[in-house]
């Protein structure tokens, strides 16, 4: 009787909270949007001479409904901006000729839980400006997106385009995942100044003659499986401790490294055990050796027959300079 009454309460509870759950505002042109909640834009396109949207609340969703907006005033103004408030996602928004597309953040505070998602700001004179805000930034398209005073941000399986396509300043321990980054013009793709410790995986990375740049203590940042087009990387300024691990392109003889900063191209490698079927065996001892016999490494196999990666220091390619 206990559990059925304890049943009961709870689907009452359930349809008490759907009931009392607020329908999207439907809007039909750019507003200051000064109440939290979930705003839908429903418009055959917009031309505002302005700023579009001002968000002016915490906890405020803008689903643009992937209606194109494109700046018809002068230079200056924003197609979304939000200088203030935590909770702000931004969903199916399309900005042409502003400004800058989307502008979050004004540096002073950190704001937290911003996103932005599947949207497209290429056409902007700056797509995404992001300061001193936690943020996801997912399936969208950009040019020239800079992250100032960013930590522990995720931006994956996004396109970014420029000179450079992406700036981190002064940003540390984000990530970043199967992303583009690519300009068809001479100049810096990817730039890198006062930041470190953030892991780049699986991304791609096109460039004419410059591809990435390291400055002012760039330290310790990490490329995985990288595909890396065959131009400079430029790495000055004190930044040390920056590895290519597994690049799938690289070419090392383009790392330029000055006399105060360090890089290097490392390799791994793991191996699977199994019978000729095949199947798995678990708890082999694997040796791995260089080509005229020199043990690398000596692992066990896991349940799936696999070892871990050992990193193999004979193929391992380096660019490194240090003062004396």
């Amino acid at each position: 009787m206990k559990t059925q009454a304890l049943f009961a309460a709870l689907l009452l509870a359930m349809l008490i909270g759907l009931g009392n759950a607020v329908a999207p505002t439907v809007i039909h042109d750019c507003a200051t949007l000064s109440t939290s909640g979930v705003y839908v834009l429903e418009a055959e396109h917009l031309s505002p001479a302005g700023d579009c949207f001002r968000i002016a609340a915490k906890g405020v969703t803008l689903n643009c409904n992937n209606v194109p907006i494109a700046h018809a005033g002068a230079d200056g103004d924003n197609g979304i901006s939000n200088p203030y408030y935590d909770n702000f996602r931004a969903i199916n928004c399309v900005f042409k000729s502003f400004a800058k597309g989307i502008r979050i953040g004004n540096g002073t505070r950190t704001l937290l839980y911003n996103s932005i998602e599947s949207s497209d700001f290429t056409d902007n004179e700056i797509g995404i400006e992001v300061k001193r805000t936690a943020i996801t930034i997912t399936d969208t398209d950009s040019n020239k997106v800079i992250l100032e005073l960013v930590n522990l941000a995720t931006l994956e399986r996004n396109k970014f385009y420029g000179r450079p396509a992406l700036t981190l300043l002064n940003s540390d321990k984000n990530v970043l995942r199967t992303n583009l980054f690519r300009s068809i013009l001479p100049g810096i793709v990817v730039n890198l100044t006062g930041s470190s410790e953030n892991r780049f995986e699986n991304d791609s990375f096109v460039a004419v003659d410059k591809v990435i740049h390291f400055n002012l203590g760039s330290s310790e940042n990490v490329f995985y499986n990288s595909t890396i087009s065959d131009q400079i990387i430029e790495v000055k300024g004190a930044s040390t401790e920056n590895v290519f691990n597994n690049p799938i392109t690289l070419n090392p003889a383009k790392l330029s490294v000055d006399a105060t900063s360090g890089a290097r191209v490392e390799y791994s490698v793991r191996a699977k055990v199994t019978t000729l079927i095949p199947t798995a065996i678990a708890g082999a001892t694997t040796e791995f050796l260089s080509p005229i016999g020199t043990r690398l490494a000596l692992l066990i196999t896991d349940a799936n027959g696999y070892t871990s990666f050992a990193k193999i220091p004979t193929y391992e390619k380096k660019a490194m300079h240090r003062p004396l």
